[in-house]
């Protein structure tokens, strides 16, 4: 009888996702469009999106959908428009470890990184993308030696290779020597756990916004080892936030504490092959991972970060993790939004807390000013790579405070 509801479920499920974007509107979200946007000098415009470590076709094809947008944003910005990467920078298990391999690294980091993004240019020059880990970058586990998944990589030798790559959440202060290889070496003594701590993304001084940058992978490792050192983490992010007195706060990191896709609890089942229907049904019923939304550990990330959120009155949290594109509220006055498809895709769903939820290749265009927050989503067609785009989703959402 189990199975059977499940299967029904899954089924009525199933028919809310397809190919056609979800949107809705609410009190606090209102639909707008391109030309009332706002567009002065003094707004602060930029870009999320994550899992694009691929060097393929499909990242290309949302490089040059993203080059094409912030060509034309109107010269002498207060503050440079930029980027926010939000984890799994390098498919499929991150950089080669040691530094003994460092040249293995570089060119994988040209491939996933340079190649493709070095042409994202504002007046001239390429902007700055502040980037956070995902599970993919520490092959999985960022608590075991492995040949593969050396974040240490990505403070280092990327940081000395491209000027435009903003490495976090690492703390500049025990990174500070221009040597690279003397740097790697001196973190790689630091214990994770304190190089890892939450940092504050330094695009600007701006009081309209701060963001801050954790690492969830590291953090989803500490609850799954019921480790008291998680509590280092939440500390530095409530000293960092508490201290900030501008109008917008944003957190950035890979693991969502929201979706209604793959790591949500939805995998595309396929109904037409019969012997297949059963899959998803058992995967959601017995296996938990780590990475899912379902674990128990990540389950307690979740309620903290929201319990964080609320507390400190930090109104966005931007994920990656799922390969779609989504945008839901978590309480009142406080979003997540998803943009893990800058190269892969999966299916994605939508219940009563979603706005906005789609199966596309893409990012989102933030666009901040003192009483509003504009998202605009982006829909990218791989098998055109001219830069041509669809916008899907312009929306404005208020801070309670202004309402």
């Amino acid at each position: 009888m189990l199975r059977l509801l499940l299967l029904l479920s899954m089924l009525l499920f199933s028919a809310c996702t397809g190919t056609s974007p979800y949107l809705r509107v609410g009190d606090e979200v209102k639909s707008g469009t391109r030309d009332a946007r706002p567009d002065s000098l003094d707004v602060v415009t930029f870009y999320a999106l994550g899992d694009w470590g691929t060097g393929g076709k499909a990242q290309h094809a949302v490089a040059a959908v993203l080059r094409r947008d912030v060509a034309v944003i109107p010269a002498q910005k207060h503050i440079l428009p930029f980027a926010v990467g939000l984890g799994d920078n390098v498919y499929a298990e991150g950089l080669p470890a040691g530094w003994a391999r460092r040249q293995e690294a570089v060119q994988m980091l040209h491939q996933t990184f340079g190649a493709v993004y070095e042409n994202v240019k504002y007046a001239d020059k390429t902007i700055d993308f502040h980037i956070v880990p995902g599970n993919h970058d520490y092959a999985g586990s960022a608590m075991n030696a492995q040949d593969y998944g050396d974040i240490l990589h990505q403070e280092t030798t990327a940081e000395a290779l491209f000027s435009f790559w903003k490495y976090y959440p690492i703390d500049p202060a025990i990174n500070s020597n221009n040597n690279d290889s003397t740097n790697y070496s001196a973190l790689a003594r630091v214990e994770i756990v304190q190089r890892t701590l939450p940092q504050r993304v330094d695009f600007g001084a701006s009081d309209k916004l701060d963001i801050f940058a954790i690492d969830t992978q590291v953090m989803l490792d500490l609850y799954a080892g019921n480790d008291s050192q998680i509590d280092l983490h939440w500390q530095r992010l409530n000293e960092l936030v508490a201290a900030s007195s501008a109008r917008w706060k944003i957190l950035i990191g890979h693991h969502p504490v929201r979706s209604h896709g793959k790591h949500g609890g939805f995998t595309e089942p396929f109904w037409w092959i019969p012997p297949l229907t059963i899959v998803p049904i058992i995967d959601k019923l017995f296996v938990k991972r780590l990475q899912d939304l379902d674990h128990q550990a990540n389950r307690r990330f979740q309620k903290d970060m929201v319990d964080f959120m609320k507390k400190q009155d930090v109104q966005f949290y931007l994920a990656g993790h799922d390969h779609s594109l989504q945008f839901m509220g978590i309480d009142t006055g406080h979003f997540q939004v998803i943009s893990g498809s800058a190269a892969k895709l999966s299916g994605a769903g939508h219940g009563d807390e979603t706005y906005f939820s789609h199966k596309a290749y893409g990012f989102v265009r933030f666009d901040i000013t003192e009483k509003q927050v504009w998202l605009e989503f982006f829909a990218v067609d791989p098998a055109n790579n001219s830069g041509q785009s669809t916008s899907l989703f312009t929306v404005q959402a208020k801070q309670k405070h202004f309402q």
